[in-house]
């Protein structure tokens, strides 16, 4: 009696597993995304336009940007080939709402340019897009794994001694 609860018990449980397994995120989402470049050591910003991204994958906690530093990396890569190898930051900003993300767009840009010693130059889509790329999801997947312990010639994690050695 005992052991059909048990294994009733123990299905149950990996059943739930299951359902969890499936990740904790949300695909298919429509984005509206831009990107900003700056420099401590350069005046020059660079800003890219509103641009709608099928396909986003979303937290379903948090609602944030699955592989969002991918996104930036697009950005510095483009700038790296068309202005040189320079030491910029790049950051992006999303939403799913495009009222909302040109409101945020707008307020940026009139901050930049309200600044007399920074040359703001705009990045329209012709000049740059960002692309959703289908190997985010296991790449950001990937880098969350944890880290496998180093093992030694003798079999053993580095550091620790056979049971003799102390």
């Amino acid at each position: 009696m005992k052991r059909k609860i048990f294994s009733t018990l123990l299905i149950a449980l990996a059943c739930a597993l299951a359902l969890q397994a499936k990740g904790p995120q949300k695909s298919g989402e429509r984005i509206y995304i831009y990107g900003c470049a700056a420099s401590f050591l350069d005046s020059v910003v660079y800003i890219t336009d509103v641009q709608p991204l099928d396909s986003a994958i979303l937290t379903k906690k948090t609602g944030f940007l699955v592989g969002r530093q991918l996104y930036s990396e697009q950005l510095h890569t483009f700038l790296q080939q068309q202005v040189g190898p320079r030491q910029l930051t790049c950051a992006v900003f999303f939403d799913k709402k495009p009222l909302r993300i040109k409101k945020k767009y707008q307020k940026m840009l009139k901050d930049f340019q309200g600044q007399e010693h920074l040359n703001v130059k705009i990045l329209q889509t012709s000049d740059f897009a960002f692309t959703n790329a289908e190997w985010i999801e296991s790449t950001t997947l990937d880098a969350d794994a944890t880290p496998q312990k180093q093992e030694t010639k003798e079999g053993r994690p580095h550091g620790q001694k056979a049971r003799g050695q102390r």
